[in-house]
Parts: structure tokens; sequence; C-alpha cells
């Protein structure tokens, strides 16, 4: 008996020594987190999937919308050269797009806004925008249509569908229904793929579709204009606005990009763009088509002209100044011009503004660019020759002014010229 009670004393014993290093070890491999803490056992692990919209929303990714667009443009196309088969195979209600009648015409269709639902196997996209149909003898006509855009990522395939307003209202403020359950087959002419846009091409989508919302409603674009720029530069009156967009219509309407730049700040996704009139269009975008936009570079002064003016030399003060003007009879803004004409230089020859517009009209190219010849200052004034040209190449116009200025308070001038 005494044997058996020392053997199941030292399994105890045993039992004990394998029990305390066992606890050892685990106080010692406890989980802890990046910064060295202790993790609490009993936190549920975060859920890391992407949740995907559902339910109906506006849709704010830029490439999302703007690869919709490209399918929708490519049926348009498709539908321009008569490709029935194609048409078919792309869209679910093809008497609807035969009612668009865009036979032997050029259509192209600028989207306005899309709201969407979305899962991780479907998509429904209901759009909302202008179509432009040109006709053979080139009149131009705009229209605003409502489409549907299926798109299966099982199948990786799309289909179109055109809707009337009645039901794209009803289903942009439908909150409760999710993703509609549907399959679409795979075809020689549906196969979508996701696409991403380069800022250039992004620049291009942004200021063609200012332009478009110009031609279809000028309200509708004046309320896409910065509200700062539009105070000052159109003192809020869509009349004055209209009057520069008819006086800089060709510029405007013809505008192509020559450079552009980036800038990201938050939420907001800022384009700067110069076309090849040397004009310059800030876009301010929020993502999904939704943006302010100033059409020019001086009517509002930033913080960085204004440090970059008050860090530069008399002489470049006096070229960016110069610049200023030359953009200003560009555009026809002859009042900021007007404004900043010597008051004795005015009196003498320039009684008026009417009379000052009409003889800019008249000596002015109505578009010119700008070549600095040389500057010498003399007393307080600046005396800067300037040649202008009608165009670029050997068969533009050219013509010399002398530009008389002398620089005030912070960014101020004021100035003369041969008359």
């Amino acid at each position: 008996i005494m044997k058996n009670i020392k053997i199941i004393i030292v399994c105890l014993i045993i039992l004990l020594i394998l029990s305390i290093i066992l606890l050892i070890f685990i106080n010692n491999n406890k989980p802890v987190s990046y910064d060295g803490n202790e993790l609490d056992a009993n936190i549920e692990p975060e859920d890391n999937a992407v949740e995907l919209n559902e339910y109906i929303g506006r849709e704010t990714d830029d490439n999302k919308i703007f690869v919709v667009n490209e399918y929708i443009n490519q049926m348009l196309a498709y539908k321009n050269q008569e490709n029935s088969d194609a048409v078919r195979q792309l869209v679910s209600n093809y008497q609807e797009i035969e009612a668009l009648n865009l036979k032997q015409k050029q259509s192209i269709f600028y989207v306005q806004e899309i709201y969407s639902r979305e899962s991780i196997a479907k998509a429904n996209y209901f759009v909302r925008g202008i179509l432009r149909t040109i006709e053979t003898n080139d009149e131009e006509t705009l229209s605003e249509i409502y489409l549907k855009v299926d798109i299966d990522y099982t199948t990786n395939a799309l289909q179109i569908s055109v809707i009337n307003q009645e039901m794209y209202d009803q289903t942009i403020q439908d909150t409760e229904t999710g993703v509609e359950d549907f399959s679409i087959e795979l075809n020689e002419y549906n196969g979508f793929e996701p696409k991403s846009y380069s800022t250039e091409e992004i620049c291009n989508k942004y200021l063609s579709d200012f332009i478009i919302k110009l031609k279809f409603d000028r309200e509708l674009a004046f309320e896409f204009v910065d509200d700062e720029y539009k105070e000052q530069k159109f003192n809020n009156d869509l009349d004055t606005f209209n009057e520069y967009i008819d006086d800089n219509e060709d510029r405007i309407y013809n505008a192509t990009i020559q450079s552009y730049l980036e800038n990201i700040q938050g939420d907001i996704t800022e384009y700067i763009i110069l076309d090849t009139y040397n004009n310059y269009y800030t876009i301010e975008s929020t993502g999904g088509l939704e943006y302010k936009i100033i059409l020019d570079n001086y009517t509002i002064e930033t913080e960085e002209f204004i440090s970059a003016y008050e860090q530069a030399t008399e002489q470049e003060k006096v070229t960016t100044n110069i610049s200023k003007v030359v953009q200003w009879i560009n555009t026809k803004d002859y009042a900021q011009i007007y404004n900043k004409l010597d008051q004795e230089f005015k009196q003498n020859n320039f009684p008026d503004l009417d009379t000052f517009e009409t003889y800019i009209q008249e000596k002015f190219f109505s578009f010119n660019n700008m070549e600095v010849q040389s500057i010498e200052k003399i007393s307080d004034n600046y005396i800067c020759e300037v040649s202008l040209s009608s165009g670029y190449g050997v068969a533009a116009e050219q013509i010399t002014k002398t530009f008389i200025m002398q620089l005030k308070e912070g960014t101020d001038f004021v100035m003369s010229f041969t008359v």
C-alpha cells in the first residue's frame, strides 16, 4: 500500500510541475498588438471585407462613371454604323434604341450623373446624360436621355436599356431595393472590362462636360462655376456670364488641352488646365462629376500667385502684368484693361469703355500671342516693347506695341500704350 501511495504522490508532483510550466508558457506568449500592448482575447476580430453599395446611391467613382459612358458610346457607334446585330446583342429593348433615330448621324453621349447598386456579382447603373447628335448637314441637336446599364461580373458581360425619366426618378429615390438578380450571357459584343483613366483623360472629360453643359443649358453650366469667381467675374449675373461665353464661344468650345496639373487636397482633386489658346481652367472636383470651375487664372489671385509675384523681380512683375493684359484682350475682358489705364491717358484717348473696346477690336488681333522684346526703366515707368502675332507659324500677322507701366502696391499696376 505504501508503495502505491508513493507512486501516486510522484505522479501528482509531475502533473503539478507540468501545469506550472504550461502556465508560464501561456503567460509569456499572450498575443500583442503592434504597439506591444497585450490584446484582449474577448475582442472579436475586425471584419475587413469591402462594403459594396448594394442600395441606391450617387456614384462618385470617376473611373466607373467614365467606363460606363464609354460602353454607352460604343453601343451608339454601332447604331450610327447601322450594325443592328451588335446593338441587339448589347441592349435589352432594341425598339427604344431604334426610336432614338440615330441612323447616319454622329451621336455622342455625355453622362451627367449615375446612381448605382452593386454587389460582388452584379451591378445596376442608372444613368442620366446628354445625347449630342450631328446631322449630315452639320446641324447639332442636344437632348436629355436616361439609360440603365447592368453588369454581370460572373460572366463579365453588360446590357444597356433605354428607360424613361419617371423610372429614373423613382429608382434613385428607392432606398430599400437591393441589386437585382439577373444573368447576362457573354457574346461577341457585350464583354465588360473595368478601366483606369489617366489624369489627362480625366481633365479632357471634365472640360468636355462643362462645354456640353454650356451648349445644353447655360443656367445649369453657371451653377458649376466657382462661387467666388462667379461673384468677382460676373457679379453673380447670368446675363453677364452669357455675354462672356458668347464673346469667347469659339475659343472655349474648341479648347484643346496643351498641359495640365493635378493637385490632391483631402477629398478635393484640383485640375489646372492650359489650352492651346494659353487660357487656364481650374477645376476642383469631389468626384462623380461634382465640381466647380474657374475660367481664367487672373480674376482670383491665389496665395501661390501673390507669393510668387512678391518674390519676383520688377521686370518679371512687368512681364506678368503684360501677360494678363494680353489675356484680357484675348478673352474680350475689356473692362479689366480699362480699369488699369492711367487716368490722364484714359481721358485723352478713351473717354468711355465703348470707345476703348472699339479701338482694341480694330487695332489688336482676335487672338494674340505675346513675346516681350525689351523692358527699360525710366524714372518710375517701365517701357516694354511687345511683339504680338495672330497665331503660330510664318503665316501669322505681327504687330509691335509699346506698353508703359507703373507698379503699384501689391499686385496692382497702371498702364498706357502707344495709340
